[in-house]
């Protein structure tokens, strides 16, 4: 579970940043496509309560996590704000879901006796890792190759995918 963190937290929240740097470099206003990515990263919370309630979380997981990899994957091959906002929305949820299902997941396989020691350390992986292995480094990668957005949305959907490989053991 904590790596879990690592890689789709990673994942995850890089496109806060990425999604308005990413809109300016395409000459294009990046308000949209990160309005889409929080709009779903909230309120996809609640559909992926609905959906853990009736799937599971781990298969809710899953197939958010593989959605927010193929977001990732088609990022930059579109030019049109609309599929961008779509493609980030799918991102948003992916992320969103990361919040939704880790709780339940945990407690089912520690129990609520140590469930505040537990999430908190699994919280640590997000908040030191992830934030250095997403937008900490897409911002070098970026720099690195003068703003090659195909190596970082490559990297971030693997990341993405390693996260619902772990969700799926």
């Amino acid at each position: 579970i904590w790596f879990l963190w690592v890689f789709m937290g990673a994942a995850g929240v890089s496109m806060i940043s990425l999604s308005k740097s990413y809109a300016l470099s395409l000459g294009l206003s990046g308000v949209v496509i990160l309005t889409a990515f929080n709009i779903t990263n909230g309120v996809g919370r609640l559909i992926a309560g609905m959906l853990c309630d009736r799937i599971g979380g781990e298969w809710t997981g899953i197939s958010a996590f593989l959605l927010a990899a193929v977001g990732y994957l088609l990022l930059p091959h579109v030019r049109s704000v609309a599929v961008l906002a779509i493609l980030a929305a799918c991102v948003g949820y992916g992320f969103g879901t990361l919040f939704t299902v880790t709780g339940p997941i945990t407690t089912e396989r520690f129990g609520m006796k140590y469930f505040g020691a537990i999430f908190g350390a699994v919280f640590t992986a997000y908040g030191f890792v992830g934030g250095i292995l997403g937008p900490a480094l897409s911002g070098l990668v970026l720099d690195l190759t003068g703003g090659n957005y195909r190596i970082v949305f490559s990297y971030l959907a693997l990341f993405a995918l390693v996260g619902a490989g772990l969700m799926a053991l």
